[in-house]
């Protein structure tokens, strides 16, 4: 919603959510207007590095190999 103006906020208020096909398809257009798939996939791969590299400095009883096989089985589903 940050990047949306006032007219994209409304059709996304009226369309989310919604099972009106015309109004899930403004939505979807929206969605690609806004680039937000690149814009998640930016997101989820800083976030998967940051969390990476909290694994890798962390020292525990648990070898990180475990925690980093779990991250590989989430990331980018």
């Amino acid at each position: 919603m940050e990047r949306a103006n006032e007219q994209q906020k409304l059709i996304m208020m009226e369309g989310y959510g919604s099972k009106d096909p015309l109004k899930v398809q403004r939505v979807k257009d929206l969605y690609k207007a806004l680039d937000l798939p690149s814009v998640f996939a930016a997101y989820e791969e800083k976030s998967y590095n940051d969390i990476t590299d909290h694994i890798k400095q962390i020292s525990s009883d648990v070898p990180p190999e475990i925690f980093l096989h779990i991250l590989n089985k989430i990331y980018r589903r």
